[in-house]
């Protein structure tokens, strides 16, 4: 058997918060995905962790953004957050995919994407969100 997987719940960009380790849906067998060679996908504990914290980097994003919108700091401020933030793209350029290749968090058979635009926890552009199929309908929040 399967364990949950660990996601986090976006919740109000503006909180700060980090994620919680809410089960980010569908989290099921897609109906015909294993017809058209999609491998499957065992969750260990470090993917787990791993997916947790992709989540928990989309949501501080997301804050930052919000953040960068809204304030009205001083020119030497924005200077000094821009410098930080290439800093930070820099760290984070280390290790990057090729465009045709999978992100090592997806599982393309249960429909987990977190680097999905539309509602992936991990895609500082996706709205925050959650999706959960209830009694076959897909119900958003």
């Amino acid at each position: 058997m399967r364990p949950p997987p660990l996601w986090g719940r976006i919740g109000d960009a503006h909180s700060g918060g980090s994620p919680s380790a809410a089960s980010y849906p569908p989290d099921r067998q897609l109906a015909g995905i294993r017809h058209v060679g999609v491998p499957e996908v065992e969750l260990t504990e470090e993917l787990a962790e791993r997916r947790k914290a992709v989540a928990e980097l989309g949501q501080a994003m997301r804050h930052l953004t919000s953040r960068a919108i809204g304030g009205e700091v001083s020119v030497d401020v924005m200077r000094r957050v821009a410098e930080d933030v290439r800093r930070l793209a820099a760290t984070l350029g280390e290790r990057q995919r090729r465009l045709d290749e999978r992100s090592s968090v997806d599982d393309l058979q249960r429909g987990q994407r977190p680097f999905n635009p539309v509602v992936g926890p991990g895609n500082p552009v996706a709205p925050p969100m959650r999706v959960e199929i209830i009694d076959g309908a897909a119900i958003g929040w």
